[in-house]
Formats: C-alpha cells, structure tokens, sequence
C-alpha cells in the first residue's frame, strides 16, 4: 500500500499540529503519538483517494507529471524507428520523394549531422527549397566539422525540397504524388489533342485547295512551308488550277461542324496547359505552401458541397473535350452520320469516357482536419462519398479520440476511415506520417482513384508550445504500435469479396501495449495520469494490460496503472485514470472489429474450424470402425477360426466411443519397422487454418499463405524441426503438423521429439 509520507505528508504534519495533546515529556511523545495516528489515518485513505483521481480525474495534484512519461514495455520495443530515419522528406524536382535520409545515400559518414544540420537551417518552415539553403549549411558544417563533410557536397541534392514532419506535410506529400501520378496521363492526352488538331487542319487545308482560290501560288507556297523553294509555286498553281472543277468541296454544314470541333480542340489543347494539377478545397485549414505542387486552393464554407459542385461542372467542360475527339476521329475517317452520331455524342458524358482519359484532368480535393469535421453535419461528407465523383478527401489526424484542449477524453471522435467504409464504393485509405512507406503507397492510390476516396491520415498534434520533434514522432509512431490507430486500405476496384478489398497492416508488437501507452507520451495528457513510487503497490492496484483483459461486463474492482520511467529517469507507478482506461478500451475492441473484416482470427471462421475438425474425427471415427469391420470380414471368409474374432463387435461404435476395440485392434495388420522408420513430412490441415499469422512470425520462409490466406508448407527445409514443433504448439487451429525431423537436424533433441508426438 503507498505510505502516506510519500502522498500526503502535509495532512500528517497538519494533523500533528492541530491534534497533539501537551507534551508529557522531552522527547516529544505526544506528537509522536499525533504523527503516528495522522499517518496511519492517511494510509486507510490512499486507496480511497487513488480511487478518486481514477473515477474522477481529481485529486492528488501534487503527485501529476511534470512532463512526458516513457512506459518501460517500450525498451526495446520493435517498430520504433528514429524520426531521422524517415523525416525530413527530399521531394526531387521530377515530384518523387523519399527520406532524406535515403537521398543522402551510404557515402555520407554522418547523416543524422546533415540532418540536424538542415532542420536548423529551415526550422518553422513547411517546404524549404534546398538550392535556397544547400550552401549556406554545408559552409556551416565545414566550419564545425573541418573537412570530413566533404563527401556529403559531393552526395548533397543541389536541388528539390525538403518537407518537415508537420502536419502540414500531408497536402504538400499528396501534392507531390498526384502531380506524379497524373503527368504521364496529362500528356498523353495533350498529344491526343494535338495530333486531331492538326489533322482536322490539315483536312480543311485539303478542302481549301479544291477551291479555284485554294490552287493560288500563295495558297500552295504556304502549305508546303520549307520546302516550297524546291518548286515553282505558279507553275503548281496552274496544274491545280486545270483540275478544281473535277474535285467536290465539303458540304458546308460538314465544314462548319469540322471547324467548331477544331476550335473546341484547340480551347482544350490551351486550358489543359494551364490548369492547376489539383484543386483543392478547404474551410481556413489548408496551409498556402500546397499550391507549390502544381495546386489551387479554394477556400469555402461547406467545401464539400462546393467541391462537388465544382467537379461536376469541370467534368462535363471535360466531356466536350472528349466528345469533340471522337467527333474529330469520325471526321477523319469519313464516317460521321449526322442522325446516328449527333444523339450518341449528346448522350456521353465523363462517365462513359477511358479511365486514361479522366486520369488527365486535375483532381479536385477536400482538405478538413479530424477535429473540425467533428464539429460540422455529415451530411455533405456523406453526400459526397454517395455521389460517384472523383472528388478526394484528405483529414488530417491526430488520432487520439475526443480530445481538448485540455486534454479531456471522456468524448468519442467518429472513426471517419469507418464511417466511410460503410458507403462501400468508396476507396478509403488509413496511414501515418510515421509510417512513409505504407503512406507513400497509399497515396499513390488515392490519387490514381477515380471515384471517392478518403485519406485519414495520421499527423503530428499542433500545440501552443511546440513539442520536440523527437516526442512529436515517438507519439505518433506509438498510435499504430498500440493499435490506437489501425492502419489500413480499402479498395473497392480489387474485387467483390472484403477479402479482396480490405487490407490490414498487421502489427508485430506485443498486445499488452494499449492507448495509454501512446498517451503518456504526450505533454498535453499528464492529468490522466498519478505517479506514485514504483514499490507502492498493493492488491487493490493492477496493471493495465491484465485490467483490460478482465474487463468484461463490468471493470475489475482494482485502480489500474502503468509502470513508467517518469522525467528524472525514475521508475515510477501511474495510476491512470477511468477516462482512459475507456479510451484504450475502445481502441482495443475496434482494433478487433478491423481484424474481423481482414480475416485475422476471425470469430466465424474459428467456428467453422472447430466445427469441421468435429466433423472429420467423426467421419474418421466411423471410416476407422467400417474398416476394422471388412478385416473381420475378410479373415473369417479366408477360412480363419471364428474363436479368434468371437469377441470383435460387427456394429460401428457410437460417436463417443473408441474407434474400434482392443480384439479389433490386433487384427490390424503390424507395420515392419522399415515402413515405421519412413520420414513423414511436416504438412498444414490448410482448411482448418484462421489466418493467425502465429505461424509466421515463428518462421515466415517455411510457411506461406494461399489466395484464401489460409497457411501451407513454403519451404520446410528453410527452418528446423524445433521452430515446426513451437508453430505448432502455437496454432490455435492445431491444424499444423511437424512430421519428422530430418537426420541432419540438430535441433530434434529428445524433449522437442517428444513435444511433437501430439501433433502427429
């Protein structure tokens, strides 16, 4: 139990003072007596008030953080990675991007120095351009590292930007992988237009010289361009001159519909040069460094609505475009049928048009942070998503739920990744700044998706006193490791089953590991927390982990806590508090539900497998009682003594009892011990497999997984016998089986042969 001394020792002071009797001697007995009883007062009530601050919050203020915890289960903890292994970003000036740390490459002998280096040189900036700051750092650096950072000028991007981990990255990274995206389609399409351009020209040219003004000396002199030095221009004229009553003109009502297809051509060819890559659309939340991508910002009170309205009138200035190309190539092809294709061109619209076609026009975006969207209707969010338009949403998140200003959790933030996913046709992507690779992936789809599509992405929280870059990372990146913020994919063009649609990044760390954890990290959230010394213990305290784990019904009659490393290194006890014991229980049941839609241990499908593996042992049992049947049979036709088999029952056995009793068993034939001593090799009851995953983080080059997910034998020689008995002994299924080992086995010692005798 915690002493009172080290949680309320003004109460035992004060108690002292106010209570003592006068002294009966010199050495102070009475207030001896007074300290003792204060304090074994304040120890009856510690339970009392560390039940207090977890129900309500209040209390022991004396005992909160002074700063960011650090949970000891995060020594070691796999997944965690530097931020300067990943941030700043190098986009390059073709728009790709990596870490800068990549765009360094192996050669430069301190990377974290350039890096440090170069924060510093463009600290509170959103995007920095590299040329603006390249020499003025490497001069830095030579100054204070003499020449050993000579290798890095030589390694050193003279050119490009650098994006810093803010939340402010993720419109400047989307903007880069969207104008990335769509450049090739945007000029495959301006050469589809150019080239119809100059055909329908060069056919108007063609009915100009069918005139007897189209055969002047001008006319044929201008046509030719260049080479009209090698000919005489009248000489030409008088040829053509002689034969222009033998050629038919156009119809005028042709001409003018060539013409009006060449003009909208035309007015396609320049708009197209010059419209933005993407527009994008935003309450007050966008920050002006987007546009630096090839965007256009639009600020507006409902931005989805206006996004909407926006797109629908671009899409169908797009449709003429297109309609104007297939008009021009029937044109050329001498096939235009006024009756037929006037109707059919009326009726197509972007909807009827090639994706590589519409991959060609910019995109239009809605950026709205988490937070905001909150606060607003869904309304226009859920229209949207209903509407069939290639409109893109991005929401940047903190991704801790029902967050204030001051740090309050009881409320509940809607899981926006969700929500949207019940719309089913829309493509909805969950990442994290903190995760680039998965980002950088999913980005890529969402800007290539020409439908609706939503990217909750997970950022770095703004604060009024900005947090070290280092915190900032190590928070974000412990929201996907505790589970707190899935991250996943869900595309709607991969096929019709969930399996096919829906993809889960698993995550590897240990699921002890919840939201709090993620929380005591963050300077915003030290009220949630009461540090009490780390050998304060008692059993009305329990860890957090297990509380969650008992937490059924009804909460454990325990106060839950973390065990942390507090501000000055310390080992310490946090009792946390009830709001978030909530908030990472949520997390936790929602993590489960994302787990049931990927097929993870999956509720239906561990049904289905105790239901089959009930199934085969009932068909083994009877196929097992119809053999030892025949044998009988057979041995009493070969003329054998019908003593012998008097006792062997000639019914089946019932469903509860053995297969086959012990007269029948001696009537099996004996294996030699040749046919015993033959190798077995391991192999997987693949149907009965859950698609754990337990079984490949023992040896993921032995075992594989089939299109239905479902486990198989990889590469058994890739792993030992010993690894095949541990994936068993692990399966939930128990569908794996070890077989033997192979002679050259070390680690087939006598106590894993013996392990694995079940499983056989």
């Amino acid at each position: 139990m915690p002493s009172s001394a080290s949680i309320l020792p003004e109460v035992a002071e004060q108690y002292a003072d106010t209570n003592a009797a006068p002294r009966a001697d010199a050495g102070g007995q009475a207030r001896a007596d007074a300290i003792g009883q204060a304090r074994a007062d304040a120890s009856a009530n510690d339970t009392l008030h560390l039940r207090t601050v977890h129900i309500s919050g209040r209390g022991m203020d004396r005992t909160k953080p002074r700063g960011p915890l650090r949970p000891l289960e995060l020594e070691g903890l796999a997944g965690l990675t530097r931020v300067e292994a990943e941030w700043p970003v190098y986009v390059a000036t073709d728009l790709t991007w990596q870490p800068f740390a990549a765009a360094l490459g192996s050669r430069t002998d301190s990377p974290d120095t350039v890096i440090h280096a170069f924060d510093e040189a463009t600290a509170h900036a959103d995007l920095a351009n590299i040329a603006d700051v390249r020499e003025r750092t490497l001069d830095t650096l030579e100054d204070r590292f003499g020449s050993g950072m000579g290798s890095v000028r030589k390694t050193l991007p003279k050119d490009g930007w650098l994006v810093p981990f803010t939340r402010n990255a993720l419109p400047l990274l989307y903007g880069a992988t969207v104008a990335t995206a769509r450049r090739a389609a945007k000029e495959l399409f301006l050469s589809k237009l150019t080239r119809q351009c100059e055909r329908l020209r060069e056919l108007l040219r063609l009915d100009d010289a069918h005139t007897a003004a189209g055969s002047s000396a001008e006319i044929l002199s201008a046509s030719m361009g260049s080479e009209a030095s090698y000919f005489d221009a009248s000489v030409l004229a008088s040829a053509f001159h002689r034969k222009t009553d033998a050629t038919r003109q156009m119809e005028p009502k042709r001409r003018e519909r060539v013409e009006g297809i060449l003009a909208t051509l035309e007015h396609a060819i320049k708009e197209t040069r010059h419209e933005p890559t993407f527009f994008l659309f935003h309450s007050a939340t966008a920050p002006a460094s987007a546009t630096a991508f090839g965007g256009q910002l639009r600020q507006c009170g409902d931005s989805f609505e206006a996004a909407l309205e926006f797109c629908d009138e671009r899409l169908e200035r797009f449709a003429r475009y297109l309609r104007a190309l297939r008009a021009a190539k029937l044109e050329m092809e001498g096939a235009f049928e006024p009756a037929v294709h006037e109707e059919w061109l009326a009726r197509f619209d972007w909807q009827t048009a090639d994706p590589e076609e519409l991959a060609a026009s910019p995109a239009f975006v809605v950026l709205e942070p988490a937070e905001w969207l909150a606060r607003t209707s869904f309304a226009s969010f859920g229209r949207l998503l209903r509407s069939g338009r290639p409109v893109q949403v991005l929401i940047p998140h903190h991704g801790l739920e029902g967050r204030d200003s001051d740090g309050d959790l009881r409320g509940f933030m809607p899981d926006f990744g969700y929500l949207s996913i019940a719309h089913r046709e829309a493509f909805v992507l969950q990442s994290s700044l903190a995760h680039p690779e998965h980002l950088k992936a999913g980005l890529a789809a969402v800007s290539q998706s020409l439908r609706p599509a939503v990217a909750v992405i997970c950022v770095p929280p703004a604060r009024e006193t900005e947090a070290s870059e280092a915190q900032a990372w190590l928070e974000t990146s412990l929201l996907h490791l505790t589970r707190a913020f899935p991250l996943y994919r869900y595309d709607p063009d991969r096929g019709e089953s969930w399996m096919e649609r829906f993809e889960l990044q698993e995550v590897s760390s240990s699921e002890t590991l919840t939201a709090a954890h993620a929380v005591a990290v963050s300077n915003e959230f030290r009220g949630q927390f009461r540090l009490l010394p780390d050998s304060d213990g008692d059993e009305e305290q329990m860890e957090l982990a297990e509380y969650l784990e008992r937490y059924r019904q009804a909460p454990p009659l325990a106060i839950p806590y973390l065990r942390v490393i507090d501000e000055n290194g310390q080992a310490r006890r946090a009792v946390v508090t009830r709001e978030l014991v909530n908030l990472s229980r949520d997390r936790r049941k929602a993590y489960r539900v994302f787990e049931e839609l990927a097929g993870v241990k999956n509720a239906h499908v561990e049904a289905a497998v105790v239901k089959a593996r009930a199934d085969a042992q009932e068909k083994a049992r009877a196929e097992g009682a119809t053999a030892a049947i025949h044998r009988v049979i057979g041995m009493l036709a070969d003329g054998q003594s019908l003593a012998g088999a008097a006792t062997v029952a000639l019914t089946a056995p019932s469903a509860g009892s053995p297969v086959a009793s012990p007269s029948v068993a001696s009537a099996v034939p004996v294996q030699s011990a040749e046919a015993e001593a033959a190798p077995e090799d391991p192999y997987i009851d693949t149907f009965l497999c859950t698609s754990c995953n337990d079984c490949m983080k023992v040896n993921p080059l032995v075992f594989a997984y089939d299109a239905n997910k479902q486990a198989y034998i990889g590469n058994a020689k890739a792993g030992t016998f010993a690894e095949l008995v541990k994936a068993a002994e692990g399966c939930p299924a128990k569908c794996i089986h070890p077989g033997t080992p192979r002679a050259d086995d070390t680690s087939a010692t006598s106590a894993v042969r013996a392990r694995a005798t079940k499983f056989k």
